[in-house]
């Protein structure tokens, strides 16, 4: 569908971010979150960034 979480390209992003660096992760403070996040940005924007390419081919029909 059109209105799928999946057409939204930040969520796409997000979901990099949050297997990246918050899954499986442990922070004493709102502040050792926050410089985690931050760097992870910096290395993203420094090393992996990349457009996200993506069309929508129409609904696909089932065979019978």
């Amino acid at each position: 569908p059109v209105h799928g979480s999946w057409v939204n390209q930040i969520e796409v992003w997000f979901g990099i971010l949050q297997r990246k660096v918050i899954k499986n992760s442990s922070f004493r403070s709102e502040e050792e979150l926050e410089r985690a996040v931050l760097e992870y940005i910096t290395h993203w924007n420094k090393r992996e960034c990349h457009p996200f390419k993506w069309q929508f081919r129409g609904y696909q029909e089932e065979a019978a």
